[in-house]
């Protein structure tokens, strides 16, 4: 409610709270006088490892299949023997991981399994613009922090 721009709109906590509520992107901690984003990022992809990039799909696929895992959406060989298999949603990819648990490959190596941990940050790298910002080409979105401004250098009126 101290947000300059919102005192602009209402001062009506009352208000700000019910808004932030029916917010999809922020919520309120316990004593609703904090916000913070709502996670958007479900963890829907497993890296398994030990299972040989070299692999045709179809021969990874099955194996899954047989081992009664859910069905994938994605599934991709990667740098070093890693896989990664994408789910609908975060609990089809526990499930997957719970099944994935002690199983080896081809009576080899244990799979090692993992769910791939989500960024709300990914992808974002201060100092440098993207090409294209959020609203169009050209714009820069709101995230862009100048190199300057990190390391404590003061733009003098004129530069």
């Amino acid at each position: 409610a101290d947000f300059h721009l919102l005192k602009v709109l209402t001062q009506d906590e009352k208000l700000i709270v019910e808004a932030i509520k029916s917010s999809k992107k922020i919520a309120l901690d316990d004593s609703q006088k904090k916000v913070r984003p709502v996670n958007m990022n479900a963890r829907t992809t497993l890296i398994l490892r030990n299972i040989p990039s070299s692999c045709p799909v179809a021969e990874v696929t099955a194996f899954l299949e047989k081992a009664k895992l859910p069905a994938t959406i994605g599934l991709h060989a990667d740098v070093g023997d890693n896989w990664f298999a994408s789910f609908e949603n975060e609990n089809a990819a526990k499930t997957a991981l719970e099944k994935a648990k002690g199983l080896k490959w081809n009576g080899g190596k244990t799979i090692g399994c993992a769910l791939k941990s989500e960024n709300l940050l990914k992808g974002i790298t201060p100092g440098m613009p993207p090409s294209t910002g959020a609203s169009g080409a050209g714009s820069v979105p709101s995230f862009y922090v100048p190199m300057a401004y990190q390391y404590g250098y003061q733009y003098q009126q004129g530069e």
